[in-house]
């Protein structure tokens, strides 16, 4: 996805680097989009700012006893309370426009990147060899010198340990002989 600052600044640069992939001009449909989200945008937190200036105005009228101001401010609020979830459902719709116009669009290519549509559209210049990845995994592996050197776990058989001590190193009591 493309962030839309590059292409509000520079918007031919923008169509000329995807023109080499060969796509036509698409900076006139992202401004667009963006140009309605934010005219949402502004009239969303305009309203937003008029309802909170209502809100301190209410308080204050209220403070003063003035009821008449207060009713009528109360009903401005009302009225933006009902406008603002449009504005906002406007905008989410106007995100989603805009989102879904730079999804679609490929990466711009670097400057070092041949023209064309994708890689099979390219002239390969040159290749690099593959490297013999089974010879360098055998020149990483310790020479059987050296795992002979490394020391092995020794453990305790159990033909080795005597009678009394098996059944102590449980928890086990031997039996008693006076039952």
């Amino acid at each position: 996805m493309h962030d839309i600052k590059p292409v509000r600044t520079d918007p031919a640069a923008f169509d000329a680097a995807l023109a080499r992939r060969g796509i036509a001009s698409a900076s006139s449909a992202l401004l667009g989009a963006d140009a309605r989200l934010r005219a949402i945008q502004t009239e969303l937190q305009a309203a937003l700012a008029r309802r909170n200036e209502a809100s301190r105005d209410i308080g204050a009228a209220k403070a003063q006893r003035d009821h008449a101001t207060a009713d009528a401010l109360m009903m401005v609020v009302a009225v933006l309370k009902e406008r603002i979830p449009g504005l906002e459902a406007g905008e989410r719709a106007a995100q989603a426009t805009l989102a879904d116009l730079a999804a679609v669009l490929p990466n711009m290519p670097a400057a070092d990147v041949p023209d064309g549509q994708d890689e099979t559209g390219n002239v390969v210049a040159r290749t690099a060899p593959r490297p013999n990845s089974l010879s360098r995994r055998w020149s990483m592996m310790p020479s059987p010198r050296a795992w002979a050197m490394i020391p092995k776990p020794r453990r305790a058989s159990p033909a080795r340990a005597s009678p009394s001590s098996r059944g102590r190193s449980r928890g086990c009591t031997a039996p008693s002989a006076s039952t």
